[in-house]
């Protein structure tokens, strides 16, 4: 049931019995509006403002009643402007460019931040009466739900339904968590204290938001009432004010939909807006209020304790309601960002079978992820990022990903703008300080990356991106002390599997290989532990990988026939591409080529399986027949991917492999050269074995070339690499003896 829409005055300030019968002057009617008079005035010329004259005139007495006055505003679109317009946010710097660590994959958009982190917008302007849509965006922080019924379930769950309705509209701009926290930091607050109205409009002042939106919810079981109030932050006078109730528990989420969808024409939103932005809250996200509070939880859990803690609540809101469609979705997000592929794309398939129970903004989320976790098409999940960012331009999701996708295409340019305009709109966001640090460092930038992560610090904001990219960049800086360190302090940390996989990673490429297994193991320890099959799966291969380019192959089988005996083997996917590489490495050309068929079958649309892996393991069988020919033409001319960044391991593998069938061939000069640009992008393969074998393939070409002292040089570069290397290491005994031939 509708029970008021109001503007202009707190009820307590105006009660019924105190307010104006008619208002008899303009300045009266302007007063009313707290607009002056040539505004009010033009609003009676353009808008057929409800003004009365006495004889008729324009030039005669004026008068209006505060209820056609009322009315008129209720149905009026671009009723709301502040005093004053904010300021636009700044352009970004579209000169810069960076390039990636290498073969990791950067964590995709999370989805606590997934749901309510949106940029501040900036211009608000009068819309003329002509005008379709809003002419600019409402700036908005939301303050916590104040719950008066003693039921824990209408605390948080309501205010993420509210959300839910109100974020799907591009005219209301709502502020970011992180940005949020951010000011309550800067405020002396802790950054999870809750938002009451007072502290809400002290961080909306602070931040140059516009409005302080509040709901709450009274009464008892059976009856409740909702009401929503919209305040000006200038001034916390109120804009407009909203009643409905519910007559069961069942009913809440409806009336919380009821005064949402009754609160935006009076913001200012126009008719033509809320008609294409208007699904209801149980639609768009579940009827049950349960199921909305398991969910709530596990946003809250999110943000606080990250994506392990909040899995279970996750869970918990799609065995209450298994057609709650948001839920999979940050599932889906959530297995992908662990390396998950099987329960990644089976929560994301969910979501996406379920989309029509989402918002417009919402399914913009789950199309992009059915095409980056599911079916892999890099440029079809792109399209759909700069659709979203057209309606959606200050949504952070579309930018972090679409940046994450540039950064696969090696368009670092791009990429970095993305993640530059982002911190600036969210200086809070924890996501983008790693990514910034690693783009800056495959660039070869590291003071650059080093401010990056300081920010990070100096804001408190911290997650796995900063924690890998602080490794990245003291790996760079040759600080082998800060590296244990690092890894060290993450010890019983969500990100302690990735960063023991880094050290085996370091401890491989410095020639440690026995050291390196045992960091692998261990990862593969912590992943076991947590009862994730398919991970472990991840770091045994992708060790098996290093051992057999380091030329130890036993171990390398070892690992392998370790892997294979998980059930996950059967379905994760990088864990495939790592086996098949293996496999070509060690030469078993048969198993490699049953699993690339696997590949091929289970991933026809994948990118970067169809356009590059696939093609880099046929080359690599072909090079291991000595069919140099095809396996150089498998490699193609050259490929957009080799420079960028993505998982499993990418690390200019396939510069890598066409120097090496080069130099086969007896193209020593143009091996060289490939074997350079692989040693050019430092910052890029870091400590990837790629950057090891790309100085032995370079001491061989010119040796080949006879350029002995410049071949002398490079084998020496390697041993000063490899001081402390294990002494029985295959490689290095390679090396050490075509090293002695070149002095005879």
């Amino acid at each position: 049931m509708t029970l008021l829409t109001r503007h202009a005055a707190l009820p307590e300030e105006d009660p019924p019995a105190s307010r104006p019968t008619r208002l008899n002057s303009w300045k009266e009617i302007a007063a009313y509006f707290d607009r002056d008079v040539r505004t009010v005035q033009l609003w009676e010329k353009n808008e057929a403002l409800p003004v009365h004259r006495l004889g008729h005139i324009a030039r005669s007495t004026v008068y209006a009643y505060p209820h056609e006055l009322e009315h008129w505003l209720a149905n009026r679109h671009g009723a709301f402007a502040p005093p004053a317009p904010a300021a636009a946010p700044q352009p970004v710097p579209s000169q810069l460019s960076a390039t990636h660590p290498r073969g990791r994959n950067l964590l995709r958009w999370t989805a606590a931040a997934a749901l309510v982190s949106i940029a501040v917008a900036g211009l608000l302007m009068w819309k003329l009466p002509h005008r379709r849509h809003p002419a600019a965006e409402i700036s908005v922080v939301l303050a916590d739900f104040v719950n008066t019924t003693g039921e824990p379930a209408n605390d948080n769950a309501l205010n993420i339904a509210l959300l839910t309705k109100l974020q799907q509209t591009p005219f209301l701009v709502f502020m970011p968590p992180s940005k949020v926290q951010l000011a309550l930091r800067y405020m002396g607050r802790p950054a999870t204290e809750r938002l009451n109205l007072a502290v809400a409009q002290e961080v909306c002042l602070r931040e140059g938001g516009q409005v302080v939106l509040q709901g709450s919810i009274a009464g008892s079981a059976p009856a409740y009432t909702i009401t929503l109030r919209a305040l000006r932050c200038a001034d916390a006078k109120l804009l407009a004010i909203h009643s409905s109730t519910a007559d069961s528990g069942r009913s809440v989420l409806r009336a919380v939909d009821q005064a949402a969808e009754a609160l935006r024409p009076a913001l200012g939103e126009s008719a033509a807006s809320i008609r294409t932005y208007s699904v209801s809250v149980s639609d768009a996200t579940t009827g049950s209020l349960d199921a909305l509070l398991a969910y709530s939880r596990g946003d809250a859990v999110w943000s606080a304790q990250g994506e392990d803690a909040a899995l279970p609540y996750f869970q918990r809101a799609v065995q209450i309601d298994p057609n709650f469609a948001l839920a999979y979705e940050r599932l889906g997000t959530i297995f992908g960002n662990r390396g998950d592929s099987q329960h990644s794309q089976e929560a994301v398939r969910k979501a996406w079978d379920l989309r029509d129970r989402v918002t417009e903004r919402e399914r913009f989320y789950v199309n992009s992820h059915l095409y980056g976790f599911v079916t892999g098409e890099i440029e079809k999940e792109m399209r759909v990022y700069i659709e979203w960012g057209k309606v959606y331009p200050h949504d952070t999701p579309w930018m972090i990903d679409l940046s994450i996708d540039y950064g696969y295409m090696g368009q670092f340019d791009k990429a970095i703008e993305l993640q530059r305009r982002l911190i600036q709109e969210n200086p809070g966001i924890s996501y983008s300080y790693g990514d910034l640090a690693g783009f800056y460092l495959a660039e070869a930038r590291p003071d650059e990356a080093r401010a990056a992560l300081d920010e990070a610090a100096q804001n408190h904001v911290q997650d796995p991106n900063t924690q890998l990219a602080d490794y990245d960049l003291a790996f760079y800086r040759n600080d082998l002390d800060a590296l244990d360190r690092i890894v060290a302090a993450a010890h019983g940390a969500g990100v302690e599997d990735l960063l023991l996989t880094e050290q085996a990673m370091t401890q491989d490429s410095l020639g440690r290989i026995a050291s390196g297994r045992a960091f692998a193991l261990r990862a593969a320890g912590v992943a076991a532990a947590a009862h994730e099959s398919e991970i472990q799966a991840n770091w045994l291969t992708a060790e098996a990988v290093r051992q057999a380019e380091m030329g130890d192959p036993r171990q390398a089988r070892s690992l392998l026939a370790a892997a294979m005996a998980l059930p996950a083997m059967r379905t994760g996917r990088n864990a495939l591409l790592w086996s098949a590489q293996a496999y070509t490495l060690l030469g078993e050309s048969g198993r490699a080529q049953t699993l690339i068929d696997i590949l091929n079958r289970d991933y026809p649309l994948d990118t970067l399986i169809q356009s590059y892996w696939l093609p880099i393991l046929r080359a690599r069988i072909a090079f291991g027949k000595a069919r140099y020919d095809e396996a150089l033409r498998l490699t193609g001319q050259s490929n957009p991917y080799d420079l960028g960044i993505f998982s499993p391991g990418q690390c200019m593998d396939l510069s890598l492999l066409r120097g090496q069938i080069l130099l086969a061939k007896g193209q020593a000069p143009a091996a060289a050269q490939q074997f350079r640009a692989v040693l050019a992008h430092r910052g890029l393969v870091l400590n990837c074995p790629t950057a090891v074998l790309a100085r032995v393939g370079l001491a061989r070409a010119f040796t080949v070339t006879g350029q002995v002292a410049d071949s002398r040089s490079a084998y020496q570069d390697l041993f000063a690499l490899w001081k402390n290397a294990d002494a029985d290491l295959p490689l290095l005994r390679e090396a050490q003896s075509e090293y002695r031939s070149l002095a005879h």
